[in-house]
């Protein structure tokens, strides 16, 4: 009972348990629901700010279900679409847009209530006022269960955003049009030089293509080592510090070929980015024209200024001309005062000369040519020539001033030399003039003018010659007649001079020779004429058949004379003019500091001019007229010097077939002589021994001591005594023994003149080894080759040693006076300078006549006399005149030509030391001093 009753209450207790724990989980369930009824209410309240949010909201937004239809829609949807917010709530997409355009925008709906994923779209909607741009994110709202059961998109208006985007795509689209057809090489370069884009003229223009370029290649590949530096430098500054980088300048750009190419870079950094944009022009082109056009100016100037006609430059400004330039010929003209007239206004300057006003506005108004011929200030007939040229500012006209007294002069002369030659052609005793009118074809012969003497020299009447031209044509020889008639026309075709000696059969029987000599001339109907003059050459044509019979020896002598006379001639004016620039060159380094770098090169034509004059004593020495300097000399030496000298190198490389062995004995004798004519003796033997081996072959050169204890009979007679022996053979061809003893004349050549040889070389040789008191000797066999040995005198003095120079203090002038007598005007000048230069007072005169008269009203220190002065008197002739002015005169000679009997015979008037031109200034200075401190 117990047991039972103990069961039934643990039962009852159980129940109360269970009813406690169920109050409390209806509690908790109130609990919870009151918590709901307060989240719902919440979510009431948070759903109504978002949706009001959502409606107010600038951005379209709306919600729709999975069959299109719209739950929601803000006022902006509603705006965008056209209709009130009521009249879209509860419709479906196909109510709202038109069939077509709904299905478009129900596709990625649809697609989101498949998949359940977010997605974004870009939407058009068709406006009136134009069409709008949304970028639209479709949001799937899912049940517990995870299906989607709705949706709600946003969208932004991106229509702007649209409009700068197609403006960006279409200026993007012209700016890669405009890099790819610029014309222009454009390249964008990175931070670190590379080249990031490049256009196809840039690859065109490099060599390269774009793709061996593009993030490849650095821009300093491509640029010049030299110019490397300063634009890596720019490239940084650029970045660093914009403001102060250089944006376009010119470097040298290195092509794929190699090929260098003057450039001009432009170039700036792109906005906002540390890449920078580069255009490059290639300028190359450009910088060779500007350079041709420098050089033309150049020319031009330089023929401005030298023109030896004194020319002036006008500028027309307002209504006058001014004078803005002038050339050295002007300066001349106005006695070196043309540069105070510079920026004078011709209307000052020839306020007295209306003509010639006018002559320059009718040349400027014109623009034509204006030629006048008119006396001035300057010379007694003068032609003034103003033009304008295409090639100068149109505001500049030129204006010539030449000097036309001496051809009005010689017109004037020439009227009484026609009248003189008529009055002598009719008194001619050897001979007649006459003048013959050939035609317009050259075949008539019609004689309009004969001199008297015919009848003495064709024994025919005047007149009967001038009716029947033939009466002289007859007595031609019939076999010299073809000759004369090829002569004609060939002289007729060229219009050349005719001449030629024929034999002419007179009445008599006698046959004489005539030489007939005329010259053509056309006058304006077209016919020739030919003014000539025939000479009876009879006893001249036995005279010089004479002549030809004369010994061989004989015939030499008179070639050596002839070029004697020649070398003399051509020594005298080459001297003249290196007298000048030796003497100027003198000048320059007497007035140029020590340490000024242009000391050298003056230095240098001044040894320049030197050798040009001993050069000068060579071609006297060659005649053996020269009074040639004989100096202790060293034939090893002169061989040395000679092998270091362009003539020998061209002389090795010209002839790589040929081996050349040179056996110089080391304890050579001296010997006296001149070193230029020996070296080149030399260089002619060396130039003959190569052009005998065509095919090469082997030259050698020996020299030794020789004692001949007696005679040598060769080809020359060597004395015995002591020698020094110079031996150069070689193994070419040979010389025929007929030609042997022909080889030392003048003009005996069997080379082509003109090409290897003038005939002249070894008669060169045979005279400067005579001048050294030498012999010759030569052994020759054909195919075995040649050797020539030249025998010079020992002497046993030493080489001198060189000489210091004499100070100025030594000779300088003690302001005495002194007058220049020389026919050269460049001369006189230069003279006058150096003297003066000397602290000496020079007056200068370009005659012995103008001397003579100067010093018969003045008396002056010294006299600085030119010997050969022409025309008119000589420095002899002068001298003797201005001895009976002055008797105890002093003077001394000064000439380019060498000491003659005329010099000694001054001399022993009273003259003092020959000086030889060309000279320089202490020369010149010490030669006066020595004269003036010499006792009368």
């Amino acid at each position: 009972m117990s047991a039972s009753m103990n069961k039934h209450e643990k039962t009852n207790q159980e129940l109360n348990d269970e009813i406690s724990a169920l109050k409390e989980k209806i509690r908790e369930m109130e609990e919870k629901e009151a918590d709901l009824i307060r989240s719902r209410e919440i979510l009431r309240e948070s759903e109504n700010k978002y949706r009001i949010l959502l409606s107010e909201s600038p951005d379209p937004t709306f919600s729709f279900t999975p069959a299109g239809q719209y739950t929601f829609v803000n006022k902006a949807f509603a705006l965008g679409v056209g209709k009130p917010v009521e009249d879209i709530i509860g419709k479906t997409i196909w109510d709202v847009f038109p069939r077509e355009e709904a299905d478009k925008r129900f596709i990625p709906l649809s697609q989101v209530f498949r998949t359940g994923v977010e997605k974004v779209i870009e939407v058009r909607v068709p406006r009136p006022d134009g069409d709008r741009y949304y970028v639209t994110t479709i949001t799937p709202i899912k049940n517990a269960k995870g299906d989607t059961v709705s949706a709600i998109c946003s969208s932004k208006d991106i229509t702007e955003r649209k409009r700068m985007e197609t403006q960006l795509q279409d200026r993007e689209q012209q700016m890669r049009v405009l890099f790819e057809h610029s014309g222009t090489a454009v390249i964008i370069i990175e931070d670190d030089t590379t080249i990031s884009l490049a256009n196809q003229e840039f690859a065109c223009r490099t060599g390269y293509t774009r793709e061996e370029i593009e993030q490849r290649k650095k821009w300093t590949e491509f640029v010049y080592e030299k110019d490397l530096q300063r634009m890596i430098a720019q490239h940084r500054l650029r970045r660093e510090s914009p403001e102060k980088a250089i944006n376009s300048y010119e470097f040298r750009f290195r092509l794929k070929s190699g090929e260098l190419r003057d450039t001009l870079l432009n170039i700036n950094l792109i906005p906002g980015t540390r890449k920078s944009i580069a255009s490059l022009i290639d300028i190359t082109d450009r910088k060779q024209a500007e350079e041709a056009l420098r050089e033309s100016e150049a020319r031009f100037r330089m023929q401005y200024q030298k023109n030896p006609v004194p020319t002036f430059t006008w500028q027309k400004m307002g209504d006058t001309f001014i004078l803005k330039d002038f050339n050295i010929a002007a300066n001349v003209l106005t006695r070196g005062d043309a540069a105070k007239f510079v920026n004078m206004k011709a209307r000052e300057m020839y306020q007295n000369r209306p003509d010639i006003l006018g002559y320059m506005n009718r040349c400027y108004t014109d623009q034509a040519v204006v030629q006048k011929e008119l006396r001035s200030e300057y010379f007694r007939h003068a032609r003034i020539m103003i033009v304008t040229f295409s090639y100068v500012p149109p505001d500049l006209i030129i204006a010539y001033l030449e000097d036309i007294t001496e051809r009005r002069q010689s017109e004037e002369a020439l009227r009484e030399s026609e009248e003189q030659m008529r009055s002598l052609s009719e008194n001619i005793a050897d001979g007649m003039v006459y003048q013959i009118n050939s035609g317009k074809n050259g075949q008539q012969r019609l004689f309009s003018y004969v001199s008297p003497a015919v009848e003495w020299l064709h024994g025919l009447k005047a007149d009967d010659v001038k009716q029947n031209a033939s009466l002289i044509y007859d007595q031609v020889d019939e076999a010299y007649r073809a000759q004369l008639l090829e002569a004609e026309a060939r002289a007729y075709k060229t219009m050349a001079k005719l001449e030629c000696d024929l034999p002419i059969r007179l009445p008599t029987g006698d046959i004489r020779w005539r030489r007939f000599i005329s010259s053509p001339r056309k006058y304006p109907d077209g016919s020739v004429i030919w003014d000539g003059i025939e000479l009876d050459i009879t006893e001249h044509r036995k005279a010089e058949e004479e002549r030809l019979r004369l010994q061989q020896r004989l015939q030499q002598v008179e070639k050596m004379e002839a070029i004697g006379t020649l070398a003399g001639g051509v020594a005298h004016d080459l001297n003249n003019i290196l007298g000048i620039l030796v003497g100027y060159a003198d000048l320059i380094l007497v007035n140029l500091p020590q340490d000024s770098p242009l000391h050298k090169h003056v230095e240098k034509m001044m040894q320049a001019g030197v050798r040009a004059a001993a050069i000068v004593q060579d071609l006297l020495t060659l005649a053996r007229r020269g009074v040639h300097a004989e100096s202790v000399v060293n034939l090893n030496a002169i061989i040395t010097d000679f092998r270091k000298t362009p003539e020998f190198e061209n002389l090795q490389t010209s002839n790589p077939l040929i081996r050349m062995e040179f056996n110089l004995a080391p304890d050579l004798l001296n010997i006296k002589g001149s070193t230029s004519h020996v070296s080149k003796t030399f260089m002619n033997l060396l130039t003959n021994a190569v052009e005998a081996m065509p095919n090469g072959g082997r030259l050698t050169v020996t020299t030794e001591n020789r004692n001949l204890d007696a005679p040598v009979h060769g080809y020359d007679d060597v004395r015995e005594g002591d020698y020094v022996a110079l031996t150069v053979s070689d193994t070419g061809e040979g010389i025929a023994d007929e030609d042997l003893k022909h080889i030392f004349e003048p003009f005996y050549t069997k080379k082509v003149m003109g090409r290897s040889g003038t005939g002249l070389g070894l008669a060169v040789a045979w005279g400067t080894i005579k001048d050294h008191k030498g012999y010759i000797d030569v052994e020759s066999k054909k195919n075995k080759g040649t050797a020539m040995i030249l025998y010079f005198p020992v002497t046993r003095e030493e080489l001198p040693e060189s000489s210091a120079a004499i100070p100025l203090s030594d000779y300088i002038g003690k302001d005495e006076s002194i007058l220049v007598v020389d026919d050269i005007k460049e001369q006189r000048e230069l003279a006058s300078t150096l003297l003066g230069n000397l602290n000496y007072r020079v007056a200068a005169v370009a005659s012995g006549e103008e001397a003579v008269e100067y010093l018969k009203s003045r008396r002056v220190d010294l006299i600085v006399l030119d010997m050969i002065m022409d025309p008119g008197m000589d420095g002899l002739d002068t001298y003797i005149k201005i001895l009976e002015i002055h008797p105890k005169q002093k003077a001394i000679i000064v000439s380019g030509f060498s000491e003659s009997n005329r010099v000694q015979t001054a001399q022993a008037l009273g003259a003092g030391a020959y000086l030889r031109k060309p000279y320089i200034m202490e020369k010149l200075g010490i030669t006066i001093r020595k004269e003036l401190d010499r006792s009368a």
